[in-house]
């Protein structure tokens, strides 16, 4: 080949072209030109070839030349026209020098229409081709075939030329087969509804492993889902709590250590990838040896009101075991302040702000008193605050019998309500977390940024004591009481006194408590997904007790373990992984304060950012009549269905014809949160009441706490007592043994539906409703209070009008965007893996979408989810949007125009925010290049 891409052969150079022909005659002799025929080249290279050589390459190519470049004639051969070459269907000069291919595909120099051509005009119709060939025998036609059949390469150029059109005849077949194939399957996937969105050309090649279409199967989930529930054994949930619940197991110490250890080891058993999770935290004990006490002055001597211990009144055959332990009979709130007080007692009720407001209408000052409130209302730590704030100089805390031993004189062995004799423990901490450490995870190398004394100075622990008792040492200090009676029903109990306000006796408090930096550690055991092992569901429940700790939290626990052994034997008998990770936390010191969980959220807070499909937590099962359950608006459908598939055990209900777990949940808890819907029960916040509320508060990740309750009636009344044992559980709670598998069978079947359905089956529909309806009930109560007038009029209207408009637009979104995730795991239609990691991708940071980075307000920045933030005030103690409910309530009990000036512009900044979140959650659901 030559540099300029021209092809030359050295061939001896043929004989003379006759001069070139320029055009074709026509019937009246005339000639016109020759219409171009062939798209080639413009010109191809001279070829030199001899005539008679035998070369078969040099035949073919003359046989080539020969067969296709002459042109076809249209017209009768005379008999006399001058013949130099014997073509197939007329006539044509050789190639030579003078006779290069023009851009025609005709020869520059070919003779085919001599211009004194004279044509020769059929007279008979008879005249057929052989007279042609007779005319062409005439002329020497004959003799050109003759010379040629004497050729010896004859045969192989004839070879070759037939090889040769065989060839391009098939490779025309195949092209033209292979275009009518990928019309056909562009045509069948645009009629097929159920195919993927299309987007170009209708033909599209699968060239990428990206694009292969994927189908999630309905009924192999449902044989799996049977399966699953078949493998759970009552008896090893009964083993599993009798070691869990054996000792008294408190966070930081020894004896819950070993708990974690050995549950690091049941996983490790089971293989599972496990990763112990270690913190150094500021935790609060009481002198086990020294009780906390409340003595009473007769005017001679100090009377022992309460020892601060509670005598076992459990069944008899447990007493000796029970008593062995005498960290089992101490009352006692973490984190009190150690010291002795001397004041009046003032009794507070629930110890609410509006029970303080009352006193206070009434002339009745807590300052130098001690408050006497019953537990009940609000979190004990801000009954605590609210009588700090106001001068008390300490607080009691009890369990009124009306509110905790309904059955009168039946209560605990006989039945599940509280003995006289027991006091509920439990934490004053006011924040969440490692007081110490805010914002950060308690490590060797993090800075301690408050130390004890601050933090009490500041609020987040009570500078005061705090003592709990029961309501039998409660009614002696009642019945010292001299001053006015408490007018008001709701304020009186069911004690066998006289509920008096106040009165002279003076009383001695004294607690004894002491603060110490102990070791906690969380264990997270990983069962790897196998396609999307990355992405995790995590099964959540705390290991921590304040005294044995059976009901809360190792029901739970015992159940988790559980769950995980059935998870193991389906790997081992079937093979079976989910498509995403499960994940199995056990959190330690949950009970001082989320703190567990708190610490391994802000230390692993990027990871599940992008990784945490959702919390699953099960804090205890204390009942057996129905499910309580709080959860964000994207699991509600999930619940549901899971519910739906667990068989209800407790035969009473079952005799009722509710047969399942959603019957009874639906029977007693009817009024959900989605308005029009009753399909969906009755589902809480989720910002508030066990360790999955980080999760979902400061880190965005969507959760649901699950609860088996007693029905009609709540029944949990040994909370934080020592009678939360095995026995307990096993005779009251649970006598068939079915109640905590039944819970285990929920709590894996919905772990199971959103680690292996194809597409997350989250119902981001549902949250634009509840979002649309939560918007409305929030406006209804703002201007009730006149908070939009105190804001202005003109800017609240303004306001609210766009944020609705915004959420009307996340609906419209939002809607389009479910029904494509309900047609993919209803097995209905497919989606390339790239649509399916658009999908998951989207739906995995939508809850994501309405964190805001410093906080709801500055005064509230450990609060960060714009709709779920864990409210402070009486407005938000049941109701979304925290962001703007909180600052409203500071609005309203504003006493100065600073005061109100700041909450105005915060409660403005509220909508802006929410209104942010909910534009950026519409913005993620958008299907760019879908």
């Amino acid at each position: 080949m030559s540099d300029d891409g021209d092809l030359f052969f050295s061939i001896s150079p043929p004989p003379s072209p006759p001069p070139p022909a320029e055009s074709e005659p026509t019937r009246n002799g005339e000639c016109t030109p020759l219409p171009r025929r062939f798209p080639f080249p413009e010109e191809y290279p001279s070829i030199n070839e001899d005539e008679n050589s035998t070369d078969s390459s040099r035949s073919l190519l003359r046989s080539f030349r020969r067969s296709v470049y002459d042109p076809l004639p249209n017209f009768i051969h005379p008999p006399n026209a001058p013949i130099t070459y014997g073509g197939l269907f007329g006539t044509m000069p050789r190639p030579g020098p003078t006779n290069r291919l023009t851009p025609s595909g005709l020869y520059a120099g070919s003779v085919i229409c001599p211009k004194d051509f004279e044509p020769m005009r059929a007279t008979s119709p008879r005249m057929t081709s052989g007279a042609i060939l007779s005319s062409h025998e005439s002329t020497g036609f004959g003799k050109v075939i003759e010379e040629s059949a004497k050729s010896k390469s004859f045969l192989i150029r004839a070879l070759f030329a037939a090889v040769f059109v065989l060839l391009l005849v098939i490779t025309v077949l195949l092209g033209a087969g292979a275009v009518l194939f990928f019309n056909k399957s562009a045509e069948s996937t645009c009629q097929n509804p159920s195919g993927p969105p299309s987007s170009g050309s209708a033909i599209k090649q699968h060239n990428s492993p990206y694009e292969e279409m994927l189908w999630d199967d309905v009924g192999q989930h449902e044989a799996l889902s049977s399966h699953l529930m078949s493998l759970f054994e009552p008896e090893r949930v009964k083993e599993n709590l009798r070691w869990l619940a054996k000792d008294v197991h408190v966070a930081g110490t020894e004896e819950q250590l070993g708990i974690m250890d050995r549950i690091q080891e049941f996983y490790e058993s089971l293989d599972f990838d496990v990763t112990p999770y270690e913190y150094d935290v500021l935790l609060n004990y009481p002198d086990y040896a020294n009780p906390n006490t409340i003595h009473h002055w007769n005017g001679a001597d100090w009377n022992v009101m309460s020892n601060g211990q509670a005598p076992f009144a459990g069944p008899d055959e447990l007493f000796e075991a029970e008593e062995q332990d005498p960290r089992s009979r101490v009352w006692w709130n973490a984190y009190s302040n150690n010291g002795t007080t001397i004041g009046n007692v003032v009794y507070a009720n629930f110890g609410t702000e509006e029970d303080y407001l009352l006193l206070e209408k009434q002339n009745i000052s807590l300052r130098g008193k001690i408050a006497l409130v019953r537990y009940g209302g609000v979190f004990r730590g801000d009954k605590a605050l609210g009588a700090e704030k106001r001068g008390a100089s300490g607080v009691i805390i009890y369990s009124d019998p009306a509110d905790f031993a309904m059955n009168g004189n039946v209560t605990f062995p006989s039945q599940i309500w509280l003995p006289k004799a027991a006091a509920q423990r439990g934490t004053l901490l006011r924040t969440f977390g490692d007081p110490e450490t805010p914002f950060l995870p308690s490590k060797d190398y993090t800075f301690r940024e408050f130390d004890e004394e601050t933090l009490r100075k500041s609020g987040i622990l009570p500078s005061i004591p705090v003592m709990p008792i029961g309501y039998e040492d409660c009614a002696k200090i009642m019945e010292q009481l001299d001053g006015p009676l408490a007018m008001w029903s709701r304020w009186r109990g069911s004690m066998n006194v006289e509920y008096r306000l106040t009165g002279s006796a003076n009383f001695k408090l004294d607690v004894r408590s002491f603060s110490s930096r102990r070791r906690i550690k969380n264990v997270v055991a990983v069962f790897r997904g196998a396609v999307e092992p990355d992405r995790f569901v995590a099964l959540s429940n705390h290991a921590d007790a304040w005294v044995k700790g059976a009901i809360d939290p190792s029901s739970g626990t015992a159940t988790l373990l559980e769950v995980a052994k059935v998870v193991k034997e389906a790997n081992d008998y079937m093979g079976w992984r989910p498509r995403r990770s499960l994940a199995f936390c056990h959190w330690d010191a949950e009970e001082f304060g989320l703190i567990g969980s708190t610490e391994y959220v802000e230390e692993m807070l990027k990871l599940l950012q992008g990784r945490a499909v959702s919390v699953l937590n099960v804090d205890n099962v204390n009942g057996n009549g129905t499910l309580s359950v709080k959860a964000v608006p994207l699991l509600y459908r999930a619940i549901v269905k899971a519910a739906g598939k667990i068989g209800h055990p407790n035969p009473t209900e079952v005799e009722a014809g509710r047969v399942t777990l959603l019957d009874s949940w639906k029977f007693y808890s009817p009024k959900g949160p989605l308005p029009g819907d009753k399909s969906v029960p009755a589902i809480g916040l989720p910002a508030s009441g066990s360790d999955h509320q980080r999760f979902i508060t400061f880190a965005g990740v969507p959760v649901a706490d699950l609860r088996l309750e007693s029905a009609p009636v709540y029944s949990y009344m040994l909370y934080h007592t020592r009678y939360e044992l095995p026995w307990t559980v096993e005779n009251l709670l649970d006598p068939t043994g079915e109640v905590l598998p039944s819970m285990g069978k929920l709590w894996l079947e919905l772990a199971r539906s959103l680690t292996d359905s194809l597409i997350i089956p989250f119902g981001v529909e549902d949250y634009a409703v509840y979002l649309v309806e939560q918007l409305k009930r929030m406006d209804t109560q703002l201007v009730y209070l006149g908070v939009d007038v105190l804001i202005g009029e003109p800017a609240y209207r303004k306001a609210f009008k766009s944020v609705t408009k915004a959420a009307a637009v996340f609906h419209h979104t939002a809607k389009g965007f479910q029904q494509l995730i309900h047609g993919v795991n209803a097995g209905d239609r497919p989606l390339s893996l790239k649509q399916v990691e658009m999908l998951n991708s989207r739906l995995l940071s939508l809850e994501r979408a309405f964190i805001l980075d410093a906080g709801i307000f500055p005064e509230a920045n450990f609060q960060r989810h714009s709709v779920f933030a864990l409210g402070n005030g009486d407005l938000s103690s049941n109701s979304p949007f925290a962001l703007i409910f909180d600052p409203a309530s500071k609005l309203l009990e504003s006493q100065t125009e600073h005061d109100s000036l700041h909450w105005t512009r915060t409660v403005r900044l509220g909508f802006s925010k929410l209104q942010y979140t909910i534009e950026s959650a519409t913005s993620l659901l958008a299907l760019d290049g879908f």
